[in-house]
């Protein structure tokens, strides 16, 4: 899933198609599906707007959430959540949970985590607030947060970084 994922990006039926192989070949042996496996997927079904299939996910995000001491499963669980409230329209709950995520974006597991898989997914905490604070009618705290977006992005080692906040910079506004 990672090798097609940089150059082709989540749409792409090929990276579905890699992702989805590794998921059943995990079940298939009795294998934990890996969180990459499970970024990916959620990811894949956010950009796609598969309902059905992020709210087959959403049990095992919250157990991420919930039952995690580690910072990358938690902010695993986490996106995937905060995205389907946002979506929902349940901003005020989203924004607990983009809150939360942000924090945790921010340590350094994640940073080594999202170094080793070579995508920096947790940003999309930081990019989805953006977005969930403006429809919540917050400029001042949606523009507040994309300036801190942007500085993230120009630090991130991901080339998607930078061109996720232009996409969201033309949004608040």
């Amino acid at each position: 899933g990672t090798v097609p994922l940089a150059p082709r990006g989540h749409p792409d039926p090929h990276v579905q198609e890699a992702f989805s192989r590794a998921r059943t070949l995990c079940e298939q042996h009795g294998a934990e599906v890996s969180l990459k496996i499970v970024a990916g997927l959620a990811a894949i079904y956010i950009m796609r707007g598969d309902r059905e299939a992020i709210e087959a996910f959403l049990p095992r995000c919250q157990r991420f959430a919930s039952d995690s001491r580690d910072p990358v499963t938690i902010l695993t669980g986490l996106l995937p959540l905060s995205v389907h409230a946002f979506f929902r329209g349940r901003h005020a709950e989203a924004e607990q949970l983009f809150a939360r995520a942000r924090l945790l974006y921010r340590t350094e597991d994640f940073r080594r985590y999202a170094e080793e898989y070579g995508w920096d997914g947790g940003i999309y905490a930081y990019a989805y607030s953006v977005w969930n604070l403006a429809v919540a009618d917050d400029r001042v705290a949606s523009m507040t947060l994309l300036d801190e977006l942007l500085a993230l992005s120009e630090a991130s080692f991901d080339p998607q970084a930078i061109p996720l906040t232009l996409a969201c910079r033309a949004r608040p506004g």
